[in-house]
């Protein structure tokens, strides 16, 4: 094979493969964005009065960090992602806690929390669910969990 083909074929294989990668980013992003728990926090958020005053409609989602698995992670039972918001005043970040007892169960919304310029706090709570006061803010496959109040 001449130098000249290699190099096609090395530039071919390399596009493919960007182009690959680009995809499946893009196709995990969309599932994450579409999941029924990101959805329903997404509708509490923008209609949590808060977020309007400090961030600003209308609001732009950005893209879950995948490399962080500290704070985005889905398991069997548990999902925990964390949201960057972009608005018309400024930037935040949406916190979404959710569970299921069952892998043939619905996904339920623990919590929701938000933060704006490094404060944060919960925002809302679910309501059938008042026994849950502490909810992990790490990977529960990291050796120490910490815990919020």
């Amino acid at each position: 094979m001449s130098l000249k083909t290699l190099k096609r074929v090395a530039l071919v294989g390399g596009v493919m493969a960007l182009g690959g990668a680009g995809y499946f980013t893009y196709k995990i992003q969309n599932n994450f964005r579409n999941a029924v728990y990101t959805q329903k926090a997404i509708f509490l958020f923008e209609n949590y009065p808060a977020a309007n005053d400090l961030i600003g409609k209308p609001f732009r989602y950005k893209n879950i960090d995948l490399g962080d698995t500290k704070k985005n992670f889905v398991f069997e039972h548990r999902a925990q992602l964390e949201i960057p918001v972009n608005g018309s005043k400024g930037d935040g970040k949406m916190f979404l806690f959710a569970h299921r007892e069952k892998l043939n169960q619905d996904w339920e919304l623990e919590k929701l929390d938000m933060e704006v310029k490094g404060t944060r706090w919960t925002f809302w709570m679910n309501p059938e669910k008042p026994d849950i006061q502490k909810t992990t803010t790490e990977n529960p496959d990291t050796k120490s969990v910490k815990k919020s109040a």
